[in-house]
């Protein structure tokens, strides 16, 4: 499944692979996750029932088959940022002369 997003080549939204997604449509929510990050889109996948439901127009609007919308929102993964601490927290026991960019 793959959504056109508008300004993702600039970072405006910044998507990083395996956040969350949430799509709300007429008959319910589903959680997904980016899994393939493009220049101008987003791979996602989500729970085969919801595939089964809804069929996307490449165009960055999801329809179903009966013309239903569904509203996108990403939600920032928090395993990235305790990546991020953990490799802080690790570089202390570095030696002084370790240089990061």
């Amino acid at each position: 499944l793959e959504l056109t997003v508008p300004g993702l080549s600039e970072n405006r939204p910044s998507v990083l692979r395996g956040d969350s997604v949430l799509a709300t449509v007429s008959n319910g929510c589903f959680r997904g996750y980016a899994h393939h990050i493009n220049l101008d889109s987003v791979s996602l996948r989500f729970n085969r029932v919801f595939h089964d439901r809804l069929k996307v127009n490449l165009g960055g609007v999801a329809h179903g088959s009966g013309g239903t919308k569904a509203d996108i929102s990403f939600e920032v993964s928090k395993s990235n940022f305790r990546g991020m601490l953990q490799g802080l927290l690790l570089s202390e026991s570095l030696d002084e002369q370790v240089l990061f960019p």
